[in-house]
């Protein structure tokens, strides 16, 4: 490689922080203000949890021995809403996927779920030589626990592996998620997914939620 392509920039996969609005400046990409992407529902649910949530710490603090952070079983971190998922395929097998999510009720400031992490929130991978299977996952659920099990990517291995779609799609979820040893100290574990696997040999194709 010459020296000019060696000192070249990779083009970034993930920015966070105030890096993205200078990275869109630089591509001429419009930029809206926080206030614009907030809407009348949105706002009236927040201010909801909110209430609920001081409620839950009022009502936790008044009794001796509750450590203070005990919530209502109402308020959990893990509620998700909003989550909007996509698979495609086209005449020739190939599949693409994507995954917007509405995130969880009163999350941290600066948290990045699983929509924005690469084999986590979707994943779509096209037949090969060696694979001939196309398939392609769109997730929901708590977002943290579909980036520690890389949920998407795990999902869609499971899938391409010879054996009846459905079958696989259980084994995963029960191997790769429930029984995970990154759960391991989760009592509630939530995730959902859609699926599809078209066989490129036989042309069959499986439509999974």
């Amino acid at each position: 490689m010459g020296l000019r392509g060696s000192l070249r920039q990779v083009p970034p996969s993930f920015l966070a922080g105030p890096f993205v609005k200078t990275w869109a400046h630089g591509k001429g990409i419009e930029i809206c203000s926080n206030e614009q992407l907030i809407s009348d529902s949105a706002r009236r649910s927040f201010k909801s949890y909110k209430r609920k949530q001081e409620m839950a710490k009022t009502s936790s603090s008044n009794k001796k021995g509750r450590p203070e952070d005990v919530c209502n079983p109402d308020i959990t971190e893990n509620e998700v809403s909003d989550t909007v998922g996509a698979l495609v395929c086209d005449q020739f097998g190939n599949v693409a996927s994507a995954t917007s999510s509405g995130g969880i009720a009163l999350k941290y400031s600066g948290r990045i779920g699983q929509a924005a992490v690469y084999g986590c929130g979707c994943w779509s991978q096209n037949a090969t030589k060696e694979n001939a299977t196309s398939v392609a996952v769109s997730t929901s659920g708590c977002g943290e626990y579909l980036i520690r099990t890389c949920f998407a990517k795990e999902c869609a291995a499971y899938l391409r592996q010879d054996g009846v779609a459905v079958v696989k799609l259980k084994e995963f979820i029960e191997r790769g998620f429930l029984e995970s040893p990154f759960l391991a100290n989760v009592s509630e574990k939530l995730a959902g997914a859609i699926v599809f696997k078209h066989e490129r040999k036989s042309g069959n194709s499986n439509h999974l939620l």
